[in-house]
């Protein structure tokens, strides 16, 4: 287990993404400028295969880039904020549990006591038809 707090995770995956990404961004740029050439002239076999490899090498950056993406959420899930964090939640979840169950409770008492009141008005409406 990595002693990395979440921050120092963040950043060095943000570092990591910014090299790939730029290195996404000099083999796009290469490519541009394969394709910008006259485009009435067709590609030869050696700019094909430049083409092919330099789309080859952005799909590997492409995937170092999800990979490193993949790898830090794995690390954020194990700092001991975020194992911090979600104690606190499932903590606040009960809580809201608790509470709930306790209005639950006295919405049912709330109801005897009025089944209780109903009764002891009809009980009163008997007893003074009898009296009065």
């Amino acid at each position: 287990m990595s002693n990395e707090t979440f921050d120092e995770i963040a950043a060095s995956a943000q570092a990591q993404i910014q090299s790939l990404q730029a290195a996404e961004n000099s083999i796009n740029a290469q490519i541009d400028a394969l394709r910008a050439k006259d485009p009435e002239s067709p590609f030869s076999l050696a700019e094909k295969k430049q083409l092919d490899d330099l789309r080859d090498a952005k799909d590997t950056v492409l995937d170092a880039i999800e990979t490193v993406a993949l790898i830090t959420v794995d690390k954020l899930d194990n700092t001991n904020e975020v194992r911090d964090l979600a104690a606190k939640i499932r903590n606040a979840r009960s809580d809201l549990k608790d509470i709930f169950e306790r209005i639950n409770r006295i919405g049912n008492l709330a109801e005897t006591a009025t089944n209780i009141l109903d009764g002891a008005s009809k009980l009163e409406a008997n007893l003074e038809s009898l009296v009065g």
